[in-house]
Parts: structure tokens; sequence; C-alpha cells
């Protein structure tokens, strides 16, 4: 079974814009990935006038609201993954998805 082509589009996002959302349609159009998944970074990231993060990932969520192959997540995968093998994360449903993430062909986008 072939894995799915996954591409991780971390940032910002402040805020998100045009060319964020186009740049993610172009690499799914020209099949370098089959799906693009933003991943805001969180208030966490030291940058000066950063939007807060439920904003910009809301704006994000807004933005690739009806593009079936534009995803948005709340916090990375790495930690999601850690998160899960820790136990800290004990809701059955969401362990599988991050489990499934994990497993994908990933590739990194910095935009």
């Amino acid at each position: 079974m072939q894995k799915e082509r996954v591409g991780f589009f971390g940032g910002s996002f402040n805020p998100p814009t045009n060319v964020h959302i186009n740049l993610a349609k172009n690499l799914v159009k020209d099949k370098i990935v089959e799906k693009v998944i933003f991943v805001p970074v969180g208030d966490y990231y030291s940058k000066k006038d950063l939007i807060p993060a439920n904003y910009r990932y809301t704006m994000l969520k807004l933005a690739c609201n009806e593009i079936e192959f534009l995803e948005v997540e709340k916090i990375p995968l790495e930690k999601a993954v850690d998160m899960v093998l820790s136990g800290e994360i004990k809701d059955g449903k969401t362990q599988a998805l991050v489990m499934r993430v994990a497993e994908m062909k990933r590739r990194g986008i910095i935009g």
C-alpha cells in the first residue's frame, strides 16, 4: 500500500495570505503532495506583533474551509506523537489520527 504524500506547511501565518493558500494549492496541482496541512506556530513563538494563535488558526481554517485537500492543525506533529506515546492523549480517535499522520509520507514546506 502506497503512503499518502502529505506536505506540512509550518509558519507564523501572521496573517495567512492568498500566497500561502495558492502555494499549497499549486503543490497539490503539480502532484508534489496529495494534501497540505498548515501548522501555525503557537503563542510561544517570539515574533514582533504576532497575532494570537487562536486567531491565526481560525483565519487558516476559514481560508481552507471549502478546499478538500487543505487542512489546519493546532499542534506540531512531533508533540502530538509524544503526547500519544506518553498517554497524555487518551482519546482513541485522536490517538489513531495522530499515529496515521505520523506514518504518512511527509514533506515539510517552508514559506
